[in-house]
């Protein structure tokens, strides 16, 4: 068989399992990456806006202090 020619019969469906096998796992990791980047992005906004909570309540003890 040539490298240009197509598998025929069992050959082909095997092909065709394997090639849709691998799609399938590249876009679930391609999933996985998106999900696990938009989680760390998550991440750094709620860690920002807890520092900009901990600087105001720092700045109303302050404000309370006799």
């Amino acid at each position: 068989m040539n490298p240009t020619d197509k598998p025929s019969g069992e050959a082909a469906i095997l092909s065709d399992k394997s090639s849709f096998k691998e799609v399938v796992n590249e876009t679930c990791n391609r999933l996985w990456d998106r999900r696990v980047q938009y989680s760390i992005r998550r991440i750094r906004e709620m860690e920002d806006a807890l520092k900009t909570l901990e600087l105001e309540l720092d700045l109303m003890i302050k404000d309370n202090e006799f």
